[in-house]
């Protein structure tokens, strides 16, 4: 009993230490920014490819895009000759003869 107790007070004490400004997640494009650099990851590339598409005028949030692959997929056909996100929507475009596949991803 002492033994739970005591690693419950542990956790707490860790989590209460933590600010909700350290908590956040702050990306710079599709990196996030972390004590010891930035590191790429696929949360800060689907933000970013939001924010690209945001400014091509479609309506669409990180969040929607993590949440649904074949949404990705669209953004990326909307944006994807974006120098900003070619590296984040290379997976679903692949030059055939000229024309682009329109199967997700593409192989």
């Amino acid at each position: 009993m002492k033994r739970h107790l005591a690693l419950g007070l542990a956790a707490t004490t860790v989590f209460l230490a933590i600010s909700p400004a350290d908590a956040a997640m702050r990306c710079n494009g599709a990196y996030l920014q972390t004590k010891s650099g930035e590191v790429r990851t696929g949360y800060c590339e689907d933000e970013y490819l939001a924010q690209v598409a945001r400014t091509r005028g479609d309506r669409v949030t990180g969040a929607q895009i993590r949440a649904s692959f074949s949404l990705k997929g669209q953004v990326c056909q909307l944006v994807g000759n974006d120098i900003r996100v070619d590296d984040i929507c290379k997976q679903f475009r692949r030059e055939r003869g000229g024309s682009r596949c329109s199967i997700f991803p593409c192989n």
